[in-house]
Formats: structure tokens, sequence, C-alpha cells
């Protein structure tokens, strides 16, 4: 799913910046310039004195962007005996939807806003040394990050304490040995707070995935309780050992990689589905205009927007192959998923990544795979549309949905479809429960549609038109499903 923000006319969003800050930009661009030019002759004290200010300049335009945010978070939405009305709650209040409204305008995905958010009100409220040092360019944003993380649930009171003992000495020191010293301060002083945090950490445990930025790779993230954590790395490391010696020629990198794989699949039963995107080139009743153009198209019931291979659109060569294990179908597959470069083509798995058709069709013919199909627009990618009668779309159409949209159809949220619900834009019953009327959002952007002032418009051709609460509007694409070979 890609994201942009675009005015009425199609122009890039811009709102109101005030004349200083307009000054401000101004100069640093003509800085830039200046220094991609080249210029005069810098000495090395020249360029020196000139970073250092440079850093200086950043830090003030953090520090103060820091503050705004956290002014811009603490007012929200109340009702009133005379209607919602916007209240200040005063700066260290985070409203739930501020990073929503801040993400696109920041450039940064919905996670890191929030994270920008959280910081901006803790500095702003509980921190004014760590945000004084950010601001002189004695401390860069990430570790007054770190700060503000380690100090999240600390009071006002003891956030000074910390700082007391924190400052000098943290500005000319590493990330790591920071958050070291703050724990520590904070065992000193409150050692019953710090406990209760460990206690509370133990819910923030996690396992999650994502591409790796080498092909046919991915990269695995865990946050765990330590004592447990100490035992799984213990039984890896043991079992690499055993495969080092086995294989000398091995990294004890790629035996550990090797013996947390061995750990899992031996104890998990492994199945999967392999969806096809299928581009639709019969002619019968129906009309698409997905990418602007006229395309005569077989209606689907819901019950065929889910069901195995054999639709009459389908090539003939899947026909035959029925939905099932793997098997003697992948002959009549293959021919269809690579035509003529089997080595190029890339079949995306959610979360997993992009990785080649052989190396699908191998895991296939391994874990056993149930075989379905999905029609898509052969102009755009984008899936085709079924239809239902009442308000809970059923399982067909669901799925159409969430295979169109890939994500949360919110701007710069990458929440997974199948992870989402699925949203009336026009509501139920007078927006129909159609692919048309459905979007996939996550139950957090499920709140903020219907709690507050964004809008959301559906287009014909799969874009969602957002506008946030000041008129700005941003869109979002649905998945291009030409670009894989399967979902």
């Amino acid at each position: 799913m890609r994201v942009e923000g675009f005015t009425q006319h199609g122009a890039p969003v811009s709102l109101p910046v005030p004349d200083m800050l307009t000054e401000l930009s101004s100069g640093a661009r003509e800085v830039f310039d200046e220094a991609v030019d080249g210029g005069d002759w810098q000495t090395e004290g020249d360029l020196v004195g000139q970073i250092r200010g440079l850093q200086i300049a950043v830090g003030s335009a953090q520090a103060a962007q820091v503050v705004r945010i956290a002014q811009f978070a603490a007012r929200t939405l109340v009702e009133t005996d005379s209607g919602l009305e916007r209240m200040d709650r005063g700066v260290g209040f985070v409203d739930e939807f501020a990073s929503d409204t801040l993400a696109p305008l920041l450039g940064m995905s919905h996670g890191p806003a929030a994270t920008r958010v959280r910081t901006a009100a803790k500095l702003a409220a509980d921190l004014p040394v760590t945000l004084a040092a950010l601001a002189d360019g004695d401390l860069d944003l990430f570790r007054a990050q770190v700060i503000a993380d380690e100090l999240a649930d600390a009071d006002h009171d003891l956030c000074a304490a910390v700082e007391e003992r924190l400052f000098p000495w943290a500005r000319t020191k590493t990330p790591g040995r920071i958050r070291s010293r703050i724990r520590q301060v904070l065992a000193d002083l409150d050692p019953e707070a710090v406990r209760q945090r460990a206690a509370r950490a133990r819910l923030e445990r996690f396992v999650s995935t994502r591409a790796s930025h080498l092909p046919g790779m991915t990269q695995w993230m865990a946050q765990l309780p330590a004592a447990e954590s100490a035992q799984a790395w213990a039984a890896i490391d043991a079992l690499a050992h055993q495969h080092k010696q086995e294989d000398p020629e091995g990294s004890m990198d790629q035996c550990r990689a090797d013996a947390l794989l061995d750990l899992i699949l031996g104890n998990a039963t492994v199945s999967a589905v392999l969806t096809l995107s299928v581009p639709v080139t019969g002619t019968t009743t129906g009309t698409s205009r997905a990418g602007g153009q006229d395309a005569e198209l077989h209606p689907l019931s819901d019950a065929a927007a889910e069901s195995p291979i054999g639709d009459p659109m389908v090539p003939e060569a899947f026909a035959s192959g029925a939905c099932g294990p793997a098997g003697s179908v992948w002959e009549q597959i293959w021919p269809h998923l690579a035509p003529s470069d089997p080595d190029g083509v890339g079949v995306e798995v959610p979360g997993i990544g992009v990785i080649p058709v052989p190396m699908v069709l191998s895991m296939a013919a391994d874990l056993g795979v149930s075989i379905t199909r999905m029609l898509i627009d052969p102009q755009t990618g984008t899936t085709l549309e079924t239809r239902a009668t009442g308000y809970r779309p059923p399982a067909g159409i669901a799925r159409l949905v969430r295979l169109r949209d890939g994500t949360c159809r919110f701007p710069n949220c990458s929440r997974r479809a199948e992870r989402c619900d699925l949203d009336h834009v026009v509501p139920w019953p007078a927006g129909p429960t159609q692919a048309r009327n459905l979007i996939a959002l996550c139950r957090h952007h499920h709140r903020l549609k219907h709690s507050t002032a964004w809008r959301a418009e559906l287009c014909a051709d799969g874009r969602v038109i957002w506008t946030d609460p000041y008129g700005e509007q941003w869109v979002t694409y649905p998945q291009d499903h030409r670009e894989t070979s399967a979902a």
C-alpha cells in the first residue's frame, strides 16, 4: 500500500507555516545548496565549525518541534452540554489519535509517530534539562528518546532527581551507558517502582518478522523475559555447537540460525494456502472501471470469491488441478507462475518478504499446500468485487477485501489486513456490504474513523482518500498484485 498527500487540485499538501519558520527553512536550504555546490575552499576548521553550528540549529529545531508536538497532543475532544469541544488537558496528556494526524505530516508510519508523540509529551512535561540539552545541540534526539523511555513511568519529582544525577555526564555518553545509569539511579531512588515496571514489562513480550534487505531472507525480532530468554538461548547455542561439529565449515551464526529453525519446526505442524493471482481476460457480464478503462468481467458469487481453482475464466491448465495438497498440479501451475524466467519471478509471502518461485514450490512440496485463486484486474493489479445483502461480510467478501488492501488503509499504517476489522466506509445499511464499500482498518484506526473528524472516501479504483480534521487530504492505494505471482 502506498500513501501520499495532495490538495483538492492534486498538488502536494501545503499547511500554513509561520513566516519565521518559512525564513528558517529557506535559510537552511541555502546552507544545503551552498554545501552541495562546494563554493570556496573550506579548511577543516571551517567544516568542523559549520558541522557544530548545524548540530545546534538541528537540535534547537527538534526541541521546538518536540514542544509543539506535546502541545498538540494535549488537546482532545470532550463532550459538553453544547456538544463536542476541543479542550487543552495540559502538556503531558496524550490524545489517543494525536499521532495519527501527525504521522503523515512527519512522513512517518504510525508506530514511530506514536513513539515520537509520547517522547515529546514526556520531555516537555517532566524533563526540562534533557530538552535544553537537545536544544543546545549537546544531546541528539535518539538519546533524548532513551531518557524519556526509561523514565516513562516516573513522576515529575523523580524525573528531576534522575536528571540531577544524569547531567552533564550524559552529554558525552552512549545510549547504552545512559540507559544503564538511569536504571541504577532508579533502583537507588525508588526500588519498588523498578520492580513494578519489570513486572509490567512482561506484558510487552513479542516476536515479529520483517523482510530482510537480503533477497530470500527474513529478519526475526523478539522481546522476551530475561530468564526464559536465557534458557532459550542456551538451547539454541547447545544445538548450534552440535551442528558446528557436524559441519565445521559453517559459522556459528549460521549454526545458531539452523538450530533455531530446528527447535521451532520440530515442535510445530505447518500448513499453508497458496493464492494465485490470475488476471481476468474473459468477456461475459459486469463492468470494471479500475485503472480508468472498461473491462467486461465475469461477476463473482460469494462462494466463487474463495472457491478452489476451477473458475471458467482461470486458464485451462488450472481447471483440472483442483484444490488440495501440492502434487502433480505444480506441473500445470508452473508455466503460469514463471512463463520464461523462473529465477526472476518473485512471490510475496506476507510478513516474510519476496522469495523466488522455485523456493515457494519447494516449500509447498514440503509443507502441503492448499491452492486457491484470486482474480485481479490485469491493468491495475487490484482484486475484483463480489457482494452480500447483510451487515457482516461473508468469508468470500472478507477475504477479497483483505487481499485487495494488503494492510490497514489508514495513511502510513502497516498492520496486515488479516489482523484488521472490515469497516463500511458508508455506514450500513445506507452503504452496502460490498467490496466497493469496505476497507480494512486496524482496531485503532477503526475507532479513529468513528470518533474523530477524519473522513474516508473509497474510490472505484480502490484508492482511499482521507481528509484530516484540518482539510488536508491523503490517499492510500490498494495492493498491486501484479508485482507478485502469489499472495
